[in-house]
């Protein structure tokens, strides 16, 4: 894997683009559950795009979180769903009406299960959700018994590889932690703490990174692992402060595996009280826009924070490959700017035309509706997975095509580094080539499990 540095790195200004939305219907209601939780339903139905002379209606279902640390993911996929359909479901679908349905699932295992029950049971043909890990793998377990297939825009556990009903337009940690290994080896820092949350997500981005880095030559020699929601900032920067005075791996860099992005954000503040002066890295979840507001007016290392987030389409701007010129955002430039757009006259959360999952939201949908398109009759669970099989596109993500376990091809341009800008927004460096790192990684962790 390789990376070359971009020269005079800078965000690009995006141009404003008015698009028109036809009239759409938003309401937020209370529906009786039976299950053990009553997740607020947030509702949009196609409203004035709906077919002359349809004679059906599709429903769409879809799993997200609208409050907690990942609320602006879950607006941001969300808003990019529903920008989606407007944009592909007349083409791809004449004569059918579609209902994009959405529960608050909180990114929680128990809510998730129970929204993509409730879905199931209503009739949903897919779902696109979850953005957390381990809501994703409740949500996976639901969809294996209805046969729904689930798309998700952010899950990256390696826990979710499996050839089933649940796919991702993200490759999975193996990945993602192979990448952080190599950006951080590049560096040529050699020892380096791990702080990780013991969760489906902190846990499988950490040990890919392990496994990676020390295949790499590096080692691990503090790792600071905390329960779900228990997160002791205090904790985490004593033992990395104490890692720093080791005689034998004394710590030149840490990296933070969590999806709590309110941990993240005192962490950052805590190093910069206790004066830790260490290169911090984040994965693709420390990426959200919640993470700069949650630091606003707060003094920080935020400076010395370097991110991994998925990258964007960048083959219509030769200058950006160049490393002449960066976005602000990962994103084909088009989308964005359609999408800030969107974002604005939906009256939804600013914060979510900032998200590096937008443009992952938008595919997830392309690809169902492409899917379900071209399934052959009776369109059900097996047949559209079979379509999403075959689904091989250009998205306003990159390349959009799946492996047998219903994992993202990772190629070259898959994973971008950098920092985030005050405004949430990521100001990419270079791209993370990782397009043959997570085979080899996945092989080694087998051989060391005697597999």
């Amino acid at each position: 894997m390789e990376y070359k540095p971009a020269t005079n790195s800078r965000c690009s200004k995006r141009s404003r683009a008015r698009i028109v939305e036809t009239e759409a219907a938003h309401s937020k209601h209370k529906h009786k559950h039976q299950h053990q939780h009553q997740p607020l339903q947030v509702v949009w139905l196609q409203g004035q795009q709906r077919q002359a002379g349809a004679k059906s209606t599709m429903l769409i279902g879809c799993a997200l979180p609208f409050e907690g640390n990942q609320r602006v993911v879950g607006e941001a996929v969300f808003q990019a769903a529903r920008m989606a359909v407007m944009d592909k479901a007349p083409a791809l679908l004449p004569g059918v009406n579609v209902n994009l349905t959405c529960i608050n699932s909180k990114c929680i295992d128990i809510p998730t299960y129970n929204a993509v029950y409730d879905l199931a049971e209503r009739g949903a043909v897919a779902v696109i959700g979850e953005v957390c890990s381990g809501a994703s793998v409740a949500a996976a377990g639901v969809s294996n018994a209805k046969k729904l297939p689930i798309i998700s825009p952010s899950s990256t556990t390696p826990s979710l590889s499996q050839p089933d009903f649940f796919f991702r337009v993200i490759p999975s940690d193996t990945y993602q932690g192979s990448a952080v290994a190599d950006l951080v080896s590049n560096r040529g820092l050699k020892n380096i703490g791990l702080v990780y949350e013991d969760t489906a997500y902190g846990y499988g981005l950490g040990f890919s990174f392990i496994a990676a880095f020390t295949s790499l030559g590096g080692n691990v020699p503090v790792v600071v692992m905390f329960k779900r929601g228990q997160g002791n900032v205090a904790d985490a920067i004593r033992q990395l402060r104490a890692g720093q005075g080791s005689s034998q791996y004394p710590l030149d860099g840490a990296f933070i595996a969590t999806g709590n992005v309110t941990f993240v954000a005192d962490l950052l503040v805590a190093a910069q009280a206790a004066n830790l002066e260490l290169p911090l890295f984040g994965g693709d979840s420390s990426s959200s826009p919640e993470l700069m507001k949650l630091i606003a007016g707060r003094p920080s290392v935020i400076g010395n924070f370097t991110v991994v987030a998925p990258s964007m389409y960048m083959q219509a701007k030769p200058e950006i490959q160049a490393g002449m010129l960066t976005p602000c955002t990962p994103g084909d430039s088009a989308f964005l700017r359609r999408f800030s757009d969107f974002v604005k006259q939906s009256n939804a959360d600013p914060l979510a035309a900032e998200s590096v999952f937008a443009a992952r939201g938008y595919d997830a949908m392309t690809a169902l509706l492409q899917a379900y398109a071209a399934a052959q009759a009776p369109k059900n669970g097996p047949a559209i997975v079979a379509a999403l099989q075959r689904q091989n596109f250009t998205g306003v993500s990159g390349a959009i095509a799946f492996d047998r376990n219903g994992d993202l091809v990772a190629t070259d341009r898959t994973y971008v580094f950098g920092q985030l800008t005050p405004k949430g927004a990521v100001e990419v460096e270079d791209f993370i080539d990782i397009s043959n790192d997570g085979g080899q990684v996945a092989a080694r962790a087998t051989a060391s499990a005697g597999v």
